[in-house]
């Protein structure tokens, strides 16, 4: 009963969320929290994940595919999500409200760090991973509703939502199995140079000036992604349509407007890139969903 409760505390949240942005052009964070809301079937193809996160699902179901598995998640579950990571996924509206809810929370790589250093969480010391998907409880929940509160506040008290994103971390690692999320961030060149293009995604970023701030050389930085399986323009990529794929889930601002604050000078050349990476546009994610093929 107390487990209802609270979940439907955290879903009144999320649905209000998704009012206050469609009365208003609220400004958004992408390293904090969102609120994803869809009326049909969506399916996106291969989703970066460039810091850990967590995603409770409040209506509907969602799946991710993982290799040849798919793992599904329904409502008062979560998956807790490492980082650098892809996934592709498809989220299922409910039958009777024809709504699809989740709220996704992510914790950047200070958080992550100042987390090991308070609880030494380090990865000698976490034990074996857990699953990627988990059923919610109670204390997940109130934990969830105790950081939320923040959110609330007229005015943002950043160093207090940061003491509550650690007690979220510490639930998670503690009592519910998700310690690869910490695993996730294991200060790999691409999570470096992910940290570093994310400051600014718009900006046309230049190899050299990149390997100046990394200080590390162009032809060592291009080895070192290599042996990662990436490259800088892969990482590039994964970093303005990641953040474009956020902004068009969490926000009602105008394709141009996202097009704009990921780089792309042209909606044409963005809408392109879009639908050749995640299998559906911009557009169609917002209004229809895309077509139910197969991955």
């Amino acid at each position: 009963m107390e487990n209802q409760r609270f979940l439907q505390k955290i879903t009144d949240f999320a649905r209000a969320e998704v009012q206050k942005r469609a009365d208003q052009q609220e400004e958004f964070s992408v390293t904090r929290t969102g609120v994803i809301c869809c009326r049909h079937r969506q399916q996106i193809r291969e989703v970066p994940f460039l810091q850990p996160c967590l995603v409770l699902v409040l209506a509907g179901q969602k799946m991710l595919c993982h290799g040849d598995r798919e793992i599904r998640c329904d409502r008062g579950n979560y998956f807790a999500i490492p980082a650098p990571s892809q996934f592709s996924m498809v989220n299922f509206p409910d039958e009777r409200r024809q709504e699809y809810l989740a709220l996704c929370i992510s914790f950047d790589a200070p958080l992550i760090d100042r987390f090991r250093q308070l609880y030494n969480r380090r990865p000698e010391n976490l034990g074996q991973p857990g699953m990627l998907g988990g059923a919610g409880n109670s204390l997940l929940y109130s934990t969830l509703l105790h950081f939320l509160e923040v959110a609330e506040l007229p005015e943002a008290d950043e160093e207090l939502a940061g003491h509550r994103l650690l007690e979220i971390l510490l639930c998670l690692t503690r009592h519910c199995g998700a310690s690869h999320m910490l695993l996730s961030m294991s200060g790999s060149w691409r999570e470096r140079l992910s940290s570093l293009l994310m400051t600014d995604p718009a900006r046309v970023w230049r190899a050299q000036e990149v390997c100046r701030v990394l200080a590390v050389g162009e032809s060592t930085l291009g080895r070192h992604l290599r042996r990662e399986n990436t490259s800088f323009q892969g990482v590039l990529d994964d970093v303005r349509l990641g953040l474009a794929l956020a902004q068009i889930q969490f926000t009602d601002w105008s394709i141009s407007r996202i097009a704009g604050n990921c780089g792309y000078q042209s909606v044409s050349s963005f809408t392109e890139r879009f639908r050749h990476r995640f299998q559906t546009t911009p557009s169609g994610l917002r209004k229809k969903g895309p077509d139910p093929d197969e991955f």
